[in-house]
């Protein structure tokens, strides 16, 4: 079974183009309740672990963490692999990868792998390289990424948060820290809600 997990903060217009558009598939909004600068990769690791430790019981075996403004012109897209980055032809990019390692928009990992791989890095607050670095985490662990050429609508939105991390936080060489990625991965859980979908509201 396959979940569909957005991270989500102040674009209900998108939010419920997103819902509207994946209604049949298993789709879990996780929406950041703070001030703090957002953090798109704690937010998918906040998700998977709910996903995993048995708050959510659930059959999932296979996570796509997708920006809430990517939309799927063919959801056969998501036939489950190992690890794959979904979104090769979006429109923002003008239907082309912006580099042959690009990570971001649509991805898809395993549970296995996700966790074997320890998550996403929690450090990435604002926008920007946090899809490089779990590019790097998956590769130095061994996987290999299948690009898959799905053309995906991408919604018009303002810019986003800036980074707010430094530039040396890409650790492409000396792997994950002790003290990162989803074993570390700190929140407190607000509210679940399920209904056609799951809500999902934390403070990190």
């Amino acid at each position: 079974m396959l979940a569909i997990i957005t991270p989500y903060r102040h674009r209900s217009a998108h939010l419920q183009r997103f819902l509207t558009h994946y209604k049949d598939m298993e789709v879990f909004v996780i929406e950041q309740a703070d001030n703090k600068h957002f953090n798109r990769a704690k937010l998918f690791n906040v998700a998977a672990d709910l996903l995993t430790n048995g708050v959510i019981p659930n059959e999932f075996t296979h996570f796509v963490f997708s920006d809430v403004d990517m939309l799927a012109d063919d959801k056969s897209i998501f036939t489950p692999c190992d690890v794959a980055h979904l979104a090769g032809q979006a429109s923002q990019f003008r239907y082309k990868l912006p580099y042959p390692t690009f990570f971001g928009g649509v991805a898809m990992i395993s549970k296995e792998v996700f966790l074997k791989v320890d998550g996403f890095s929690n450090d990435f607050w604002g926008w920007g390289s946090e899809d490089d670095e779990m590019y790097n985490n998956l590769v130095n662990n061994g996987f290999q990424v299948e690009y898959r050429a799905g053309r995906f609508k991408s919604l018009v939105h303002n810019p986003a948060d800036r980074s707010h991390h430094p530039k040396n936080i890409l650790r492409n060489l000396a792997g994950r820290q002790l003290n990162d990625g989803l074993k570390c991965c700190e929140y407190e859980l607000k509210e679940i809600k399920k209904t056609t979908y799951t809500h999902i509201k934390v403070e990190l």
